[in-house]
Parts: C-alpha cells; structure tokens; sequence
C-alpha cells in the first residue's frame, strides 16, 4: 500500500518584518526603501518632492545649468512614461538656475517654479508647464516656458496654483534692500494685469515672501518676513484677497505678526480652514497653528506654538508637510564626525508631532526616524517631505557617496527618495501553506492590535498574473484564511499573494508574498 506524504509550503520571505514600526524604512519601496536619481554631472541636488494622487512621484532638481524634474513609479522605480526613462531635463543656458517648487494641476499637468539669472545683476522667476508625459506644454507661456524678469536679485518662495488655474508666485526681490513680492500668472502663463497693483503686491515695508498657500476661494495666504535686509526682522502672514489687496477680516487687519527676531518660512494648509506656520523664534525653531480667521489655536501645542527641538543632537531642517489626520513630519538632519579621517557626514531624518502638537516619541527612534547611510549615500541632506495616500512618508534628500571634508566642500552627486512608514503595519503575513494537487491555499494573516478589526482581502495568482482564486474575511486578531482555488495546485510551481487590508479609519495597507508548491513525494 502506498501512503502519500503531503508536505506544506511556506512562506520564503516575509515581506514586512515583525518589529516594524512607524518610522522605519518602508522595504517595499525602490531598493531597500530607498531610490536613487543620478545625473551625468557631478552635480545632482533634490530641491522638491510631490505625491501624485496614484502614488506616482514627482521630484525636482538641479543639474548643470538645467533644471531636472524626474518622476517614479509608486514602487520607486523610474516611470518609463514620463520624459527619457522617467526624467526630463529643462536647459536654462545660465548658472544659478534652481527649481524651488512643484506643483500638480487637475488635469495632470505640472508647474515647476524658480529662478534664473539671465543677463547682468538682474535675475527673473520662471515657471515651466508640463504636459502628463513630460513634454514642454505649449498653451502656457512662450512654448511652455514663462519668464518674467525682475528689477534685482530674485529669491523664490514657492508659488500655488487657484481655482481658475492661474498661478500666484511669491518671491523677495533685492535691489536697494529687500522687498515683499506676490505676482499671478494668469491661466496661459502670462502676467495677470488685473492682480494688485502694477500685475504685483507689493508690500510697501522691506522684507521677503517666503512660502504661499492658495485657498478654495482663491484668495491667497503668504508667509515670511518683515524689516530690512540687515535689520531686525519679524515674521509675518498676510492675507490677500483673489485680485492682489489686503483681506482686512483675517488676523489684524489683514496680517498676523510674530514676535521680534522671528522669521516665517513656510506654510500648510490644514483643518477646518486653518494653517500651520513653519518658522523660527529668537531662540529655536517652532511650528504655528493659525485658524481660518488668523488668530492662534490655543489647544495646539503650548497656546498655539510646537517647540522643534529634537533628540540627540538633531537639528530641523524644517521642510513640513501634513498626513490626513493632522500630523506634522518636519525635515531634520543628524551629523557625525570621522576626526582621524576628517570628514563629516549628515544623516537624514524626519520628526512627528502629534494632531494636538506633541512630539510622538515612538516615531522612529526617540521621536527622530532617520534614513541611515549606505555605501552609496554617505551623506544627505534633507530638501523636501510629502504625504501620500495610506500615511506613506516620502524624505527626498541630495546625497553624496563620500564625506565632507572638514577643509574642503564636495558636491551632491545623486538625489535619494526615501519611504517610511507613517503608519502601524495594518496587516502581517506570517506564512502560507498548500498542498500539491489540492484545490485550497490558506494564508496564515495577522490584523495588527492598534487598528482592528481590519478588512482582508487575499489574491492568489500564477506566475502570468491570472488570478487563481479570492477570499476577504473581517479579522480581529490571528486568524487562517482559506482561499479556494480554480484549478489544482501544480507540483513545483510558484504562486504570488497579494492581499490588501483596510481599517475602520480609512487607511490602507498591501502586503506580497510568494510561494512555491512542493513536489510530490512518498514512499512504499
């Protein structure tokens, strides 16, 4: 008599490691949960980073006398679609040409902002429009290009897309001593005659337009400083109205001041009509929560002000950005020394607070979460954080793969996107077993205690992708999930798992796995 022994197939390696926590590196992203943007040059700098609504990635940067936007794929891998192998490359024909900001308009189209130096001491902002595949649009501007040239140095503060699709740019522009400048680009790129006075506002105190928010109305929220050059300053939020003028029913009399020696330099939108004001005071940096008729929330932080001071020796960077129930991840770096080589490197991390204004220590490690070096990036420095759907955390960073010298300056040779987990893990996959010939697979699932009950869904495919069976089931802990096959389980073949997982507050996460059925064996 012959008796069959069935041997189980297990899982070969589990996707997310057991001790995950928020903070960590998101392993399901690029290499290791790291991606990497080289250029030919020696020089590669990430000024800024965007969360497309699919999860595509779009990431600004410098290159030789050019400006570079790349975008990746939501697994981190180059998008084939966009531009060559996922780059395009926008020749400025002048040095000092820096792209400081990005933005996504409904329809798909990018705006890419910043600066250039055209001719003598007199500098312009520019604002490039992309078509979806990367193309220059020609619609916008002088064939897809809008320069505007103005009367001094020009430093860009970011720009934000209206309502109509106009763009409102702020800058500081110096000449004499610095000044306070909004501009608006109308919906074909060219200046908008119709915005303040003479197509800007111009405050008529010295000081500098730092950061900008466009509001659903189209009224405009701008964020920096004022006082001059080499003066004292304060920081500063104005609200302006669509067409360029004071709104004198926000804050006081259109504006909220912050204390002497302060300075504003960015601002996010935030709930219920509010926004968070990233800036620093006399003695460290800080965050500040404004609600929608510009006064301080009082129930935020201590009366309405965050303290960024961090762990360890950590200094922010203050790049900001907030997740869909009111977090704020702050850019921050870590440095270290090598004195027998004499070199120094910095390590880039990110900082949470809380929706009431905390530091969330159990983020990361003692409240900074850190990207730690490889042999490819020695050293990196934060640029930009964005947040995608499911709390994702993107850090894009410019790298080197070598230190500083303490004598000696290096350039950044790559731009570095990393993902980390702003979230607990919604679902694990602990293993997999199935029988060869057997028409059931069952999936051993975990729903992680922080956000049960948690809804499953497990996918079997084969190794063309055709689906093999499905099963969902609502899980409240450990459970074992038996999906039903079409067919019989081959002898040597590979499956893949997929399973997607949600939670009662809406957050998602996905977790693949593969198995390999075994081959039959028995004896006599």
């Amino acid at each position: 008599m012959r008796h069959l022994m069935v041997l189980l197939a297990t899982l070969l390696l589990l996707p997310v490691a057991a001790d995950a926590r928020p903070g960590d590196l998101d392993g399901r992203f690029g290499m290791r949960g790291r991606a990497l943007i080289s250029l030919p040059e020696t020089s590669t700098h990430a000024r800024d980073l965007l969360v497309q609504p699919d999860g595509r990635l779009l990431v600004t940067g410098t290159g030789r006398q050019s400006w570079v936007v790349s975008r990746l794929r939501a697994n981190g891998s180059p998008d084939a679609g966009f531009g060559k192998r996922g780059r395009v490359r926008l020749p400025m024909r002048f040095s000092g040409a820096e792209p400081q900001g990005v933005a996504l308009l409904p329809d798909g189209r990018i705006l890419v902002g910043g600066t250039r130096a055209p001719d003598g001491n007199d500098e312009a902002f520019v604002v490039v429009r992309l078509l979806a595949n990367g193309r220059l649009d020609p619609t916008w501007g002088d064939g897809g290009r809008s320069v505007h040239e103005m009367p001094g140095r020009v430093f860009f503060g970011g720009m934000a897309v209206q309502p109509d699709g106009g763009v409102a740019v702020a800058m500081s522009v110096h000449d004499t001593d610095q000044r306070f400048v909004v501009a608006r680009l109308a919906p074909d790129g060219r200046r908008d005659g119709g915005f303040g006075a003479d197509r800007i506002y111009l405050d008529p105190e010295p000081g500098s337009a730092n950061a900008i928010l466009s509001r659903p109305d189209g009224s405009l929220l701008v964020a920096g400083t004022m006082g001059p050059f080499d003066g004292p300053v304060r920081e500063v939020v104005v609200s302006l109205a669509a067409t360029g003028g004071l709104d004198p029913s926000w804050g006081t009399g259109g504006r909220f001041t912050g204390p002497a020696g302060s300075f504003a330099y960015g601002i996010l939108p935030a709930t219920g009509g509010g926004t968070v004001v990233m800036d620093n005071l006399p003695t460290q940096p800080s965050a500040l929560w404004l609600d929608a008729d510009g006064r301080r929330r009082e129930n935020w932080g201590l009366d309405g002000r965050a303290s960024l001071r961090l762990p360890g020796g950590a200094l922010p960077t203050g790049n900001a950005a907030l997740d869909a129930s009111g977090r704020l991840y702050v850019t921050g770096v870590r440095y270290y020394d090598n004195r027998r080589a004499e070199t120094t490197g910095a390590i880039p991390g990110l900082l949470r607070l809380s929706a009431d204004g905390v530091l969330e220590r159990g983020f990361g490690r003692d409240g900074f979460a850190v990207v730690p070096p490889t042999r490819r990036t020695l050293h990196a420095y934060p640029s930009a954080v964005a947040v995608g759907q499911g709390d994702r955390v993107y850090l894009a960073a410019s790298g080197s793969d070598r230190l500083q010298g303490f004598r000696e300056d290096f350039g950044y040779t790559h731009a570095l996107v990393a993902r980390l987990k702003g979230w607990d893990e919604i679902v694990e996959l602990y293993g997999v077993s199935v029988a060869p010939g057997s028409r059931r697979l069952t999936a051993r699932v975990a729903c992680n205690a922080a956000t049960k009950p948690c809804r499953v869904r497990v996918d079997v495919l084969d190794r063309r992708g055709r689906r093999l069976g499905r099963a969902r089931r609502s899980l409240k802990d450990y459970a074992s999930v038996n999906v039903g096959l079409r067919r019989r389980a081959r002898p040597g073949e590979r499956l893949t798992l997929r399973l997607q997982a949600s939670d009662p507050e809406g957050r998602s996460d996905s977790v693949t796995g593969h198995v390999r059925v075994p081959s039959r064996r028995g004896r006599s």
